[in-house]
């Protein structure tokens, strides 16, 4: 495959570290593909794109995937406008939970994790009972319904 000068137009690289880079290439966002002749930088899935249209609307496309060859990188792109929010940018959360002595700790973007301690459960809530065994049956109800 042969990467012709006129077909390369201005684009933005940006390093998932903020590092950017004014590099050339051509985006065909029809096909989620864009070709650089660029072969001295380090292309991650991540990373991100920018280019300006002429109508000065900018595109930004994530780098889902890199293909090096000897004269060009072939990188598969997408569109961040066609990527579902949750996976776009969102802080990373850092979630911190304890049952009588079991620590679990997650530090992700979305955690759909279930952490079973059934004997910590157990042996919690039989303690908090004995613990509040001299006060009235509605707290003793409510500690079983937890």
């Amino acid at each position: 495959m042969r990467l012709l000068l006129k077909d390369q137009k201005p684009v933005k690289f940006i390093k998932k570290d903020g590092s950017e880079y004014n590099i050339k290439g051509n985006i065909q966002s029809g096909v989620n593909k864009m070709t650089t002749a660029s072969v001295n930088l380090k292309f991650e899935p991540g990373d991100y794109l920018e280019r300006e249209l002429p109508n000065e609307v900018v595109e930004k496309y994530k780098i889902m995937k890199v293909n090096y060859s000897k004269d060009f990188v072939n990188l598969d792109i997408q569109n961040i406008m066609d990527i579902p929010f949750e996976t776009i940018a969102q802080a990373p959360t850092l979630n911190i939970g304890e049952v009588k002595g079991h620590l679990n700790v997650n530090s992700v973007v979305n955690d759909y994790s279930t952490n079973y301690y059934t004997d910590a459960n157990e042996a919690f809530f039989r303690d908090m009972k004995e613990a509040m065994a001299n006060t009235n049956d509605d707290v003793l109800k409510a500690i079983d319904e937890i």
